[in-house]
């Protein structure tokens, strides 16, 4: 438009001057009505328009739960329900239960079958006593840290209107799943390779497994909260458990071992093989009553080491992130349907 008004050229610069006019009005016509509708009260942005949120019914614990889980209380089954996603979401755990089975099946390819690569075959009676301790050996580990992946939402079992009685009940529960699935799939497969021992070491050996794991159990708890350590999901470097922690399942596995042992070495030397059954089977129920009988003090002991466990379990560096932290989710408040909540670091 301007070089046709310098050239004189005044088509040039009608065509010019009616568009920059329809630029103009279009543009000046967006805009008055976008300020219209501002001055009226309605404030536009790329939003998505507001509307209402759906109400969502209200659902309980017991009946969110799966069909399986609904016959225990309500605190119980939640606790477990997230256990186990806790358990499917971390790969390395996910992944090392895949150990006992393989473990079990090397170590018949060694000492026993009708083709051992070792020197000498081991008899059944000897091989399923010591394989059923290994694996418990293997699969009670954890339990010694039970807290390790609860991380921030650690702080909402101390907020809830529950019991931490139940918490680690269901805790022990999961434990006491993994060991029954993985003894059996193991004895199953020992039966392929090697044979099982004669009914009265059989039968021996799994009430000795009742009293081991019940008696570690309470041990595990009871470490659990005195001896707590933060552990990160799908991480190996650094993820170490506390010493302390460590110590206290070796010292009781060694116990539990020795005891064991001399009780099934007793029925081997006697006339009786029926004795070892008899006494496990009173040591068995003396376990189970002591875990029971534990519980309660348990509880008042996690209310007296709040502090320390919150802060051993929910530590987070002050270098990476700000003074206030939430819960990303994933913990105890979404199990329970609760708002997350923050707790300012090194309080």
């Amino acid at each position: 438009m301007i070089a046709g008004a310098a050239a004189g050229d005044f088509a040039t610069v009608g065509i010019g001057a009616a568009g920059l006019a329809g630029y103009a009005l279009l543009l000046g016509g967006l805009l008055f009505f976008r300020y219209r509708d501002q001055f009226r009260g309605e404030e536009l942005s790329e939003t998505v328009a507001p509307r209402r949120a759906a109400v969502k019914s209200v659902v309980s614990v017991r009946e969110a739960a799966a069909p399986e889980l609904r016959l225990l209380p309500a605190t119980v089954a939640a606790v477990l329900g997230k256990e186990f996603r806790y358990l499917f979401r971390n790969g390395f755990v996910a992944m090392a239960l895949l150990s006992p089975p393989l473990l079990a099946l090397l170590f018949s390819m060694q000492f026993g079958g009708a083709h051992p690569t070792a020197t000498r075959a081991i008899s059944p009676d000897l091989f399923f006593p010591g394989m059923m301790a290994y694996l418990t050996l293997i699969l009670m580990a954890p339990s010694f840290n039970s807290f390790a992946y609860e991380g921030r939402g650690m702080q909402t079992y101390f907020m809830l209107p529950m019991r931490f009685r139940d918490i680690l009940m269901a805790k022990n529960l999961v434990t006491l799943t993994i060991l029954t699935g993985e003894i059996a799939f193991c004895v199953a497969l020992l039966k392929w390779r090697v044979g099982l021992p004669p009914y009265p070491v059989f039968l021996a050996t799994i009430c000795a497994l009742i009293f081991a794991v019940t008696g570690q159990l309470t041990i595990a708890n009871w470490s659990s909260l005195k001896f707590p350590k933060k552990m990160e999901f799908g991480k190996m470097q650094g993820n170490r458990q506390s010493g302390m922690a460590v110590l206290t399942a070796f010292g009781s596995q060694l116990v539990f071992a020795t005891t064991c042992g001399l009780v099934l070495f007793a029925g081997r030397v006697g006339s009786n093989p029926w004795l070892p059954t008899e006494i496990f089977l009173c040591l068995a129920a003396a376990a189970v009553a002591g875990y029971i009988a534990s519980l309660n003090p348990l509880t008042e002991f996690a209310e007296q080491k709040k502090e320390s466990i919150l802060d051993n379990t929910s530590y987070v560096d002050r270098r990476t992130v700000s003074p206030l932290f939430h819960d990303d989710g994933t913990g105890p408040e979404a199990t329970f349907g609760l708002p997350a909540t923050g707790r300012r670091v090194g309080t």
